[in-house]
């Protein structure tokens, strides 16, 4: 509106601050005046499909709907768990979550879909519980549950974040977990049979294991009815294709010789006396060896294992790998990883050396990876850091 007398100009303005000062009203929802604060996270209402239905012909978004509008984090989908190992969109509305996988839903597979807690409100409430929908495009959803531990082989600490995927005899559907900060996984439902787990750190987030690039373990186990159950513990190992190699030999008093490798090595396997020989450089003279064994670091103890595999009729295949089958209730300790690797080596002695220098031999040493190998080196006995003290047990 303009006046004659030339003030629509200042009407103008005056309608266009009262314009903004209404948005900046609308910007931020509050409560009305005298009203108790709304505490409350959003609520789901609904989800599409519904848990644990079956759905042969899925070809929409699945949805979950809430009680109220949310404002949900732009990375969601980086966010989102899923199982089977596909790729998920995920786009958010008013007040639902939609989600969609590359490629469009598989027929005949059983997804667990998770969304992590912390979605929030308008007002900045938060979930505090994870959202998670489990529903199948064409197998019944079972009761069956697989889970374990994740482990760092050499140090025996978590593998926190590190992914599994189980492949079923005769199925293509990739079934995957992730473990979480400590380094645990669960995964519900999966359809009964042999399966084989690959657990891995997925350095480049492929879905996928990469055997010459990630550390990995794998393990067999069967699920052999609905409601059968497996637990497993998986220590990722790097990739290695060379075999161990001694790099240095050390006295540690007259009758002890410390040998150090270039590999971590099999804590499992038999480190036999015959695989070591140290003989005198100057006479030839072999030194016989009584013992020999792996040094296991003592600020490092072994981390026990609890894998069992069981089902409801009590029965069930023995697995390979760090898994063993037990009847249901059984604890059964793996064979060969209770005890965490070292890459040194003590040779006990027959007798005590002589002062001098000698060449000592190895062959047959395990690597992680199973690959032997050894080596030759030379130590000076005393070492000069010590030639001029006592060497205990030093009878000559």
């Amino acid at each position: 509106m303009t006046l004659p007398d030339g003030s629509g100009r200042t009407l103008r303005g005056a309608a266009w601050l009262v314009a903004a000062l209404l948005l900046a009203s609308c910007a931020k929802e509050e409560a009305p005046p005298g009203a108790l604060p709304d505490s409350r996270p959003p609520q789901v209402t609904r989800t599409e499909p519904g848990d644990r239905a079956v759905v042969p012909d899925l070809g929409g978004d699945v949805k979950i709907e809430f009680d109220e509008p949310i404002n949900a984090p732009s990375d969601l989908a980086r966010q989102l768990v899923g199982s089977p190992a596909y790729r998920y969109r995920v786009s958010t509305g008013f007040s639902d979550i939609k989600i969609h996988p590359d490629g469009g839903w598989r027929k005949g597979a059983v997804y667990v879909l998770r969304v992590p807690a912390g979605i929030p409100d308008l007002l900045g409430n938060r979930t505090e519980e994870p959202i998670r929908l489990l529903f199948s495009t064409g197998p019944p959803v079972t009761d069956t549950r697989v889970s374990g531990r994740l482990l760092d082989r050499v140090t025996g600490r978590p593998a926190r974040d590190a992914r599994v995927l189980f492949e079923r005899s005769g199925d293509t559907v990739p079934y995957t977990a992730t473990a979480d900060t400590g380094g645990t996984f669960s995964l519900p439902a999966l359809p009964p049979g042999r399966y084989e787990a690959y657990g891995f750190l997925d350095l480049n987030a492929d879905l996928e294991l990469q055997r010459q690039l990630e550390a990995f373990d794998s393990a067999s186990f069967d699920l052999q009815d609905s409601t059968a159950t497996a637990e497993l513990v998986l220590r990722l190992t790097e990739p290695d294709t060379t075999a161990p190699r001694l790099v240095r030999a050390r006295p540690a008093d007259s009758v002890t010789v410390q040998l150090e490798f270039d590999d971590h090595l099999d804590p499992s396997q038999d480190f036999a006396p015959t695989e070591v020989v140290v003989r005198d450089t100057a006479t030839g003279t072999a030194w016989p060896v009584e013992r020999v064994g792996i040094t296991l670091p003592s600020a490092r103890p072994p981390v026990a294992d609890t894998t069992t595999v069981t089902t409801a009729d009590t029965t069930a295949a023995a697995a390979t790998d760090t898994t063993t089958a037990a009847a249901p209730g059984t604890t059964a300790a793996a064979a060969d990883t209770t005890a965490l690797p070292s890459q040194q080596v003590l040779v006990r002695l027959g007798r005590p050396l002589r002062p001098g220098t000698y060449r000592v031999r190895v062959d047959g040493f395990v690597n992680l990876r199973k690959l032997a190998g050894g080596g030759d080196t030379t130590f000076v006995y005393p070492p000069a850091d010590t030639a001029g003290a006592s060497s205990p047990g030093d009878g000559t």
